[in-house]
């Protein structure tokens, strides 16, 4: 998680052109969606899904290099990322509970 906060969200490239510059509505949405996955992927191994497969989801590291990737007047992108994120970490704990309910 510390990587995804220091990548996704803390660091800057001042050479990049969409990174050059973060609106702050970009960066709300960037913080928002990191702390949300945070707080879902804690949940979720709370319930003992392994974190590796946490890890392993496509749109958290989309999300690390979202900063980069999604322009400051395209928070579309985001919310699509998010919808993605919700998707995958609602898979992974159903997954989750489906194999434990087969032990």
């Amino acid at each position: 998680m510390a990587g995804l906060v220091k990548e996704g969200f803390l660091q800057q490239n001042a050479l990049d052109p969409i990174d050059t510059f973060c609106s702050p509505e970009k960066q709300m949405l960037l913080g928002a969606l990191i702390i949300g996955a945070y707080h879902r992927g804690q949940r979720l191994i709370a319930r003992g899904v392994p974190c590796a497969a946490l890890l392993k989801l496509s749109s958290l590291r989309r999300l690390k290099s979202a900063r980069t990737e999604v322009p400051n007047d395209r928070p579309d992108l985001l919310e699509r990322l998010r919808e993605e994120l919700d998707r995958q970490l609602t898979e992974a704990g159903d997954a989750h509970a489906s194999v434990q309910g087969d032990q």
